[in-house]
């Protein structure tokens, strides 16, 4: 439970430091409300003279995997239904990292995806690098992806966070 509480914790954090930094490049930003959070996967609304996207935000996460430059994809959520890769009206997908956040194209991001990903499930999370893997008691398909792979092969627009 206390993990839980962190975890939404520092993705409040997270986001609000994204609309600042949004907000300090001259984007209006809108926040979402939890059932469009929750049923179109995105978390903010950013637009500005001639732009506008839809945005899902993904918090920084250490990985107690003790290997650098990996991010988990959700697939399925845990209850079997489309996950933040494919379901929801989101067009970005912004990494938080320490010093930015880097915004890559949902539909790229399937596309690399399913490129890369061997249809093989695996048991131990350690396996899991563009291998399918579920959590015990849950309907969830996930996998690990190489970040720095991704960031190579896929367009990425990174924003540097605001007061950096």
């Amino acid at each position: 439970m206390r993990y839980m509480k962190n975890s939404i914790q520092n993705g409040e954090a997270t986001e609000k430091i994204f609309q600042k930094t949004f907000e300090n490049k001259g984007f209006d930003v809108v926040k979402s409300n939890k059932f469009v959070d929750i049923y179109e996967h995105w978390d903010f609304f950013i637009m500005n003279s001639n732009k506008s996207f839809r945005v899902d935000v993904k918090g920084e996460k250490k990985s107690n995997l003790s290997r650098e430059n990996l991010v988990w994809i959700e697939i399925k959520n845990v209850k079997g239904d489309d996950g933040w890769l494919y379901g929801g009206k989101t067009e970005l997908i912004a990494f938080e990292t320490e010093n930015s956040f880097l915004l890559f194209s949902r539909q790229q991001m399937q596309e690399f995806v399913e490129l890369n990903l061997q249809r093989v499930w695996v048991k131990d999370k350690r396996d899991a690098l563009f291998k399918l893997y579920s959590r015990e008691g849950r309907k969830d398909e996930l996998t690990l992806v190489d970040f720095k792979k991704m960031r190579r092969e896929c367009r990425v627009w990174e924003v540097k966070k605001y007061g950096l």
